[in-house]
């Protein structure tokens, strides 16, 4: 989904894609502090955990990512509801 986004974006460039990378760990740290903790601890996929969150977490991370691209507000943070439904399940 990363790469997928970055392209669509016209980012090409492997040090730009880096730097938007580390901007969007930023963000997803300032966001979500939680959930990013768990990860580190986890060693877990950041994109998985987002996916697994269900969708309204999914489309929070495929809206964040075109605004770090693009200097832009980020869209404002959501949270998975008990009833939400992981992408795949």
């Amino acid at each position: 989904m990363f790469l997928k986004i970055l392209h669509q974006e016209g980012v090409h460039d492997t040090a730009e894609m880096e730097r938007i990378r580390l901007r969007l760990v930023a963000l997803v740290a300032r966001t979500y502090p939680h959930g990013f903790l768990k990860h580190l601890e986890e060693s877990s996929c950041m994109g998985c955990a987002f996916e697994e969150s269900g969708p309204t977490c999914w489309a929070w991370v495929t809206e964040a990512l075109p605004a770090v691209i693009h200097g832009r507000e980020p869209p404002p943070s959501v949270y998975k509801a008990w009833t939400d439904k992981s992408i795949g399940g």
